[in-house]
């Protein structure tokens, strides 16, 4: 067997297994309804205090965190440095309920009712702090995550810097985008002149002449 093969053949075994302990042990179990409501929760809040009117750039900024959470817990599970005990679905790494939607929402209302950076920052730095020596804490306690060689305190920074990158992207983003619409109010105040007629050379004058 090719390399490729076996670790084709060693994905299916894992997969057996997982799948089989999701079913025997983690659906419907306490910790798989509390993620539930859990999830439930934060997505009634953040509708109800989400800025509708500015909801796209508001889930443009959360998409970025939860692009670059993604990235991170890949490299997490990938690395042994964590481990999924309870997953609302049978996947790897758990899309729920910790990178992909707790971290996304608490950042994009911070994001929302902080316009500037000074109060973002320090409103960024407390969530993080609650997340990284709170929540994470609280899921390996309920077995809900295990951990390996890791310290929260790497977490915050990576949260940190989850908030420093989404911000300075969404409001380069924005300026370029601004940038662009006024130029295109501006072009279009100024219809293009018409061009005057070019006045035959002498020579050509000439050569028409001839030809009549």
């Amino acid at each position: 067997m090719t390399a490729g093969e076996i670790m084709h053949q060693l994905r299916l075994e894992l997969w057996h297994i997982t799948y089989a302990r999701y079913l025997e042990q983690e659906l419907f179990s306490w910790q798989w309804w509390a993620i539930a409501a859990f999830l439930a929760v934060l997505y009634v809040v953040w509708w109800r205090f989400v800025d509708k009117g500015r909801l796209v750039e508001i889930l443009l900024f959360g998409s970025f965190v939860s692009v670059m959470s993604a990235v991170v817990d890949i490299w997490g599970v990938t690395t042994a440095h964590w481990q999924y005990n309870i997953r609302l679905l049978p996947l790897l790494p758990a899309p729920f309920p910790f990178d992909y939607t707790a971290v996304p929402i608490a950042m994009m209302l911070v994001y929302q009712y902080c316009p500037r950076w000074s109060s973002y920052l320090a409103w960024s730095a407390a969530i993080a702090a609650l997340f990284s020596f709170g929540l994470a804490p609280l899921l390996r306690v309920a077995g809900i995550n295990t951990f390996f060689n890791w310290n929260f305190g790497y977490y915050f920074v990576i949260l940190m810097a989850y908030a420093t990158i989404a911000r300075s992207v969404i409001l380069l983003t924005l300026k370029a985008a601004a940038a662009d619409r006024a130029e295109t109010r501006y072009a279009s105040r100024f219809p293009p002149l018409a061009q005057p007629a070019a006045k035959p050379l002498p020579d050509e004058e000439a050569e028409g002449n001839s030809e009549e």
